[in-house]
Formats: structure tokens, sequence, C-alpha cells
């Protein structure tokens, strides 16, 4: 009974609204992927969502089809008007509106004046432009949905306190948004001051923060661990490429850190310490240099100099240290 309903009121719609749903009919035909379910989802829309996404705000007909499967109860269709009118006056562009729309298509069903511009406002206030918001929300839409007193005021007067400054604020969110819907006591805070403890000077770690923001996001005993491993490997935490070992420690399982990080590690250090190089290549191009690339880099010129503690094998894998 209630299936026969939904094709009921689905046919008045295709009467009464022709043109405006045709598309996601011609869609949902010429799909020969689309599962069962999905073909459901697109009969129980919403063709009044369907018209203002593709005509009134230029949304490609495939997006435009699946919010308004997702807004297909949505009473009041003006409502995702509204907000789409406000992020385009906030600067919003169209190219980063499908992307927040795409995963969080609920949001054109909240309360413009009670949900969304008091979020929006937050980041005015801080003197982030129209560009920093659009990125930051866009990137991360999930921030829509915090609490503005509970969650994203005490988030980003955490972060200006840690960083300084309105500008190196947003600085850091265009780069990684995901730090407003971090628990950052949980996770950045205890690991900004473990890093701290080893000596690590500040602006290093600012500089770290704002190439791999992500690290400091990791839990606090993943980066013990990776600190640990460093320390194993004779890297001295004073060195200044301490805290980049520890970061690629970080990402890398234990076996690749045996056999092919650590190697190279004790190779750059021994070329370090006979001054045959002055300056260490990045860690992450360290890790991902085939064997033979790395060979011809940084063995090669020196083996010379380095055939004491290297043992030339059949093959460049087969190579290996003798200390």
């Amino acid at each position: 009974m209630i299936n026969l309903v939904r094709r009921n009121l689905a046919s008045s719609y295709i009467v009464k609204s022709h043109v405006s749903f045709s598309t996601p009919l011609r869609f949902l035909s010429s799909s020969s992927s689309s599962s069962s379910s999905e073909k459901q989802q697109l009969l129980r829309t919403n063709p009044k969502v369907f018209d203002i996404l593709l005509h009134r705000h230029h949304f490609t007909p495939e997006l435009a089809s699946r919010v308004a499967s997702a807004l297909a109860h949505l009473k009041t269709p003006e409502k995702a008007d509204s907000v789409l009118s406000f992020f385009k006056e906030s600067g919003f562009s169209n190219t980063r509106l499908e992307k927040i729309v795409k995963y969080r298509p609920r949001l054109l069903s909240a309360s413009l004046e009670a949900s969304i511009k008091p979020k929006i406002r937050v980041f005015q206030d801080l003197g982030f432009s129209s560009d920093d918001i659009s990125i930051i929300i866009s990137s991360n839409p999930a921030i829509l949905h915090l609490s503005v007193n509970n969650n994203i005021i005490p988030t980003l007067s955490l972060l200006k306190g840690l960083l300084g400054s309105d500008y190196d604020l947003a600085r850091l969110l265009r780069l990684s948004a995901w730090f407003v819907t971090t628990n950052l006591e949980q996770t950045m805070v205890p690991n900004f001051d473990f890093l701290k403890s080893f000596g690590i000077p500040t602006e290093r770690l600012f500089l770290i923060l704002h190439s791999y923001p992500r690290f400091f996001l990791l839990k606090p005993d993943i980066l013990r661990r990776s600190v640990d491993k460093a320390e194993e490997m004779g890297i001295d935490r004073c060195s200044k490429v301490f805290i980049y070992a520890v970061r690629s420690i970080a990402s890398m399982s234990n076996e690749a850190i045996e056999r092919r990080f650590k190697p190279r590690i004790r190779i750059l250090e021994i070329l370090e310490s006979r001054n045959l190089i002055t300056s260490w290549p990045g860690l992450g191009i360290v890790y991902t240099l085939t064997d033979e690339k790395f060979f011809q880099k940084f063995i090669s010129p020196y083996m010379d100099e380095v055939s004491d503690v290297y043992v030339p094998m059949s093959s460049v894998r087969g190579r290996r240290l003798l200390c």
C-alpha cells in the first residue's frame, strides 16, 4: 500500500512538474549500473528542490538529483534556496558549494539564521577572508554541524593562543580544516607539549605544523612510539632531522622501517659524519626513492669513502650495511 501511494505521488509530480522532474528520471533509466535501492531513492525525490538546484543555482543534473532525493521530505524547498544564496553572497563559489552539498545535503534544510549564519560569523569576526572561510568550510563541512559555543569558539581560541595570530590560524585551517572538528585537548595539545619536552624549538614545531598539519593530530601513543623508534635508530633528538624522522616513522609499518628506512638513515648519518654531505634530503624522499635511485644518488658517488661499511651484492636491493 505504501509503495502504491509513493508511485502515485511520483506520477502526480511528473504531471505537475514535467520539466523539473524529467531529468532525474532520465538518469534513472539510462544508468545501467544503478542499484535498485538507488532507483527507489531517485523515485522519492523532491522536484522543487531539484528545480532550484539545477536552474537557479546551476548544479550538475547528477548532483541536483542526488540532493533532491536526500531532501525528498523537505516541505519548504525555499529554505534550500536561501541557504545556497547566503553562501554565494558570502563568497562561496559554485564548485565549493557543490562539494559541501555533495557530502552534507541536509545542510540545505538547516535553519539559516539559527544554525548556519552564527558559525560563518565566528570566522568573519576573526578577520578571515571570504576565500579563507569558503576553503575551510568546503574542506570540512562537518564544521557546520558543531556547536558555536561548545566546539567552534573554544577550538579556535585554543589554536589562536598557540599560534599567536588570526593570520596564522587562517593559514593553518586552510591547510587542514580538520583541526576544528578534532578534540585538540586529546591530540594536538599533548603531542605539542611532549615534543617540546624533548627540547625541540617551537619554531621548528610550527614549521612542521604548517608543512604536515595532521601529524599533530596523531593519537599520543602513536607519536610516543614513533619517538621511541627514532631514538632506537640512533637519531639524535637534538638534530634538526629528528622531528622529520618521527613524522616519517609514524606513517610506516615496522617492516618498512626496518627494511628500508632504518638502513637509509644510517647511510646518511655516515655520509654526514664524514662531511660527504652538508644537508639531508627530505625524509619523504629518503623513503620513497627506489633502491636503485637511492643507490645512485647517495651511495655510488661516495663508494670509495663508504666501502668499509657497505658491501655491494649481486643486485641493488641486495646491498647491505656492514654495521
